[in-house]
């Protein structure tokens, strides 16, 4: 006679480690929003309530926060970038510290360096990427039709 395996249920209650639901998600933003020239400063804000947290900047394909800031009073924090090294896309987290607790990760913003063969121009837009200047300076993007993110 074999014997039936007792009936098992899984539960998912909890979407991460140390993630806590009672702290939403920071919002995010890149500075400025359109072209600017080589060199120049770009700004990732982070921001929420002032939990008085420490916010930790994501760049996706690293593991850990490559950036952390205590939020300057009003529960915002700025990290400031530039050059191609920094073309990526990031996201924003912050940790409260007593008790403990981590906010899931922020919606995503690129940063994207284009213009090989011109003077190098970095381009910023929210979830989507900019199209190089010499195409339509005010268009969120692909520069290549082939990509299917027109």
């Amino acid at each position: 006679m074999a014997l039936a395996a007792p009936h098992r249920t899984m539960s998912y209650c909890c979407p991460l480690p140390h993630a806590d639901l009672r702290y939403p998600p920071s919002s995010i933003s890149l500075h400025p929003q359109q072209h600017v020239g080589t060199g120049t400063n770009v700004t990732i804000r982070c921001w929420n309530k002032d939990y008085g947290a420490t916010f930790l900047l994501h760049k996706d394909g690293s593991s850990d926060p490559i950036k952390h800031q205590n939020s300057s009073g009003g529960g915002t924090a700025t990290f400031t970038l530039f050059g191609r090294e920094h073309a990526g896309t990031y996201r924003c987290r912050y940790q409260v510290p007593k008790p403990l607790k981590t906010s899931e990760k922020s919606d995503p913003v690129e940063l994207v360096v284009t213009g090989e063969d011109m003077e190098t121009a970095v381009a910023v837009c929210s979830h989507r990427t900019l199209s190089p200047m010499w195409l339509n300076p005010t268009s969120c993007a692909s520069p290549n039709p082939a990509d299917g993110n027109i």
